[in-house]
């Protein structure tokens, strides 16, 4: 039996993230072995595109969040797991008015080396443009179908 005790949270790397993200390491990446990481993110915070060599798993512990693999991003939330195929490339994180909380099981290569980051991207400051009305880009919106439960069960 191993015991880890928890670290200290730590901001997320500025090369890893956007916005506001906190880690905690449960388990510390080994060569060849899993690591295991608590992440919250505030709103908005999110992570650059990476992959991860061996994939990885996500659980959504609490709050509402975002994941892509591509142009279209999926509604995150809580209880939700999401798997990512070895070396695809994605990013996730908070909606711009939720936090979002998850757990991130991923398995180290042969050098040890949990995930490759890509490059990191912003969300526009604003979302008015000349000449349009003010509406969300494309990853922002949430099909009317989908009925976001009152803010008291998602926190």
């Amino acid at each position: 039996m191993e015991i880890h005790r928890l670290r200290k949270t730590e901001g997320g790397a500025p090369g890893w993230f956007s916005g506001k993200a906190y880690l905690e390491v449960l388990v510390p990446a080994r060569p060849e072995g899993e690591s295991l990481f608590l992440v919250r993110s505030a709103p908005r915070g999110h992570t650059a595109w990476h992959t991860h060599p061996q994939g990885q798993v996500l659980y959504v512990a609490e709050g509402v969040g975002l994941a892509s693999r591509g142009e279209r991003a999926q509604l995150l939330l809580p209880g939700d797991v999401v798997v990512f195929a070895p070396g695809e490339e994605h990013w996730h994180g908070a909606l711009p008015d939720r936090f979002m909380a998850h757990l991130a099981l991923q398995k180290a290569d042969g050098e040890g080396k949990t995930a490759y980051w890509g490059k990191r991207w912003r969300r526009r400051p604003t979302w008015r443009r000349p000449g349009r009305p003010s509406r969300p880009p494309h990853f922002f919106r949430i099909p009317p179908t989908i009925a976001l439960p009152p803010r008291s069960v998602l926190y």
